[in-house]
């Protein structure tokens, strides 16, 4: 591998503007990209948690939507998008997964799984949960309106620049 080098005489005023660019372009990037995640892939996601894809009961599953802050990673950036995190007093949303999977649920500790369904009590041993995916559908129509977006806005930053 070859390493190639350019050096900058003479016009001090674009050396300094270089390196202003330089320097601040990687918290710029970090920005674009948070505001490309949440806006266009948590917002999708957030729009088919609003009975959409499942019924608004409580809506804490729709408020544990969580873009975190963008992080530098050796061969570029990574964005992460969450859902059943931590919920108000600490709680975690279990049923985040098996809403996006499917599944089953058995008992753990008893033989038998009892619940209310309308005026009567239903004992079973287990209850099949279907798949009802919001997040990877979310993430497939959001992916190029959001790459669209992040080209357009580190273009802007470069003609501002």
């Amino acid at each position: 591998m070859s390493d190639y080098s350019v050096v900058l005489e003479g016009d001090t005023e674009f050396k300094n503007n270089l390196a202003r660019i330089v320097n601040s372009f990687p918290t710029e990037l970090q920005k674009i990209l948070w505001r490309g995640a949440d806006g266009y892939i948590r917002g999708k996601i957030v729009d088919n948690l609003t009975n959409k894809v499942l019924r608004v009961r409580t809506g804490r599953l729709r408020s544990s939507v969580t873009t975190l802050p963008v992080e530098s990673m050796l061969d570029g950036y990574s964005v992460t998008i969450k859902t059943g995190g931590f919920f108000g007093g600490g709680r975690e949303l279990r049923y985040a997964r098996i809403h996006e999977y499917g599944g089953v649920i058995r008992p753990r500790i008893k033989k038998w799984l009892a619940f209310k369904v309308g005026d009567r009590w239903v004992k079973t041993k287990k209850v099949m949960i279907p798949e009802r995916p919001y997040f990877k559908p979310a993430i497939e129509a959001g992916k190029e309106p959001m790459f669209s977006y992040i080209k357009k806005e580190i273009k802007d930053v470069l003609k501002r620049r």
